[in-house]
């Protein structure tokens, strides 16, 4: 609940730019169906064009809170285009607060940590809903951003800081597949002799 800060002037400027877009999480509880179910609201410059996700579905006008989720979200919770879910979470001061929103876009993804138990809506809505604005959790840059270095209080990692854990993964399995190839290799060369 404590990992949120005030945006930067530098990196406000990029934002501005089009270059850097934040976003803001925050815990909340969604009752689809009268089902309870722990989520992560997510707060996301609808017009921002860094991630590849179908935020503009968000600038729609409505009487409720425009909402995004993603595909497996949807399906495991037998949510629909247009259907209403209500929203609790808890504001800066940790007082409850609940609303009603309405699922305006079912993005189809084939990253499953922007989509299982996550809620999209607007930046704005969500820092005006929990008290916290012009303040965001993370900041995401576009590739090719040359700022290598902390700002302020946030601290800057690369792309390969982040995809550490998968090239790992992704190493280790190379080395095995090598392994088993040379062992396919001699058993055929020791066949054919």
């Amino acid at each position: 609940d404590d990992s949120h800060g005030m945006i930067p002037g530098e990196i406000g400027r990029m934002v501005k730019d089009g270059r850097a877009t934040p976003i803001l999480i925050r815990q909340a509880t969604i009752y689809p169906e009268g089902r309870m179910q722990s989520v992560l609201i997510k707060g996301i410059d609808p017009d921002q064009q860094i991630l590849e996700i179908p935020t503009d579905s968000l600038n729609i006008k409505e009487d409720t809170l425009p909402i995004l989720i993603g595909k497996r979200m949807a399906k495991s919770n037998s949510l629909k285009k247009g259907d209403y879910i209500t929203i609790r979470w808890r504001d800066v001061n940790g007082t409850f607060d609940a609303l009603e929103g309405k699922i305006v876009e079912i993005m189809d993804t084939k990253v499953p940590t922007i989509d299982k138990g996550n809620v999209w809506v607007s930046l704005k809505d969500l820092q005006y809903m929990t008290q916290l604005q012009n303040q965001a959790s993370m900041i995401i840059v576009a590739q090719g951003i040359g700022l290598q270095e902390d700002v302020s209080d946030w601290k800057f990692k690369t792309q390969d800081f982040l995809l550490t854990d998968i090239n790992k993964v992704v190493k280790s399995k190379r080395v095995s597949a090598g392994i088993m190839y040379s062992i396919l290799l001699f058993l055929a060369m020791l066949a054919i002799f």
